[in-house]
């Protein structure tokens, strides 16, 4: 893993969301992937809970979304997808499909010719309650 020698301590604490349904969205992410709630306020007209994936990183989700199937793969700025490191891709994709998200592709074994050396890859993707983009994501040897 690099070290960043310019901002030290920089890292991802949260990628925000915003969802169409809060409470639908809030079940999902933590009765299908366990998530857990660690925090919740009203800021304005809107609700936001901040949930811990379980590594101390931070899935932030906003109240207020356009129901609908969104078009993430095309717009630009937008998020492209959220890709999780799991260590059974195989369980987060069946329990989320178990939990109402729809699959975009079966689990599966990728290798990347990336460089300076190939990535292997074992990953699968669904569609989350609003249809954002979720991948599950394990490096193989």
């Amino acid at each position: 893993m690099s070290k960043n020698n310019i901002l030290f301590g920089c890292g991802i604490h949260h990628i925000a969301l915003r969802a169409s349904d809060l409470e639908r969205s809030i079940r999902f992410y933590t009765q299908a992937l366990g998530f857990q709630v660690i925090a919740r306020w009203l800021e304005g007209p809107e609700t936001i809970a901040m949930l811990d994936t379980g590594n101390g990183s931070i899935l932030e989700i906003f109240h207020g979304g356009d129901a609908g199937d969104h078009n993430w793969d095309k717009t630009a700025g937008a998020m492209f997808h959220l890709a999780f490191g799991v260590d059974d891709v195989e369980m987060a994709f069946r329990r989320a499909l178990e939990h109402g998200a729809a699959c975009k592709i079966s689990p599966q074994d990728v290798d990347l010719p990336a460089q300076p050396q190939a990535l292997h890859v074992h990953n699968a993707f669904v569609y989350g309650p609003d249809g954002e983009v979720l991948e599950f994501f394990r490096l193989r040897e």
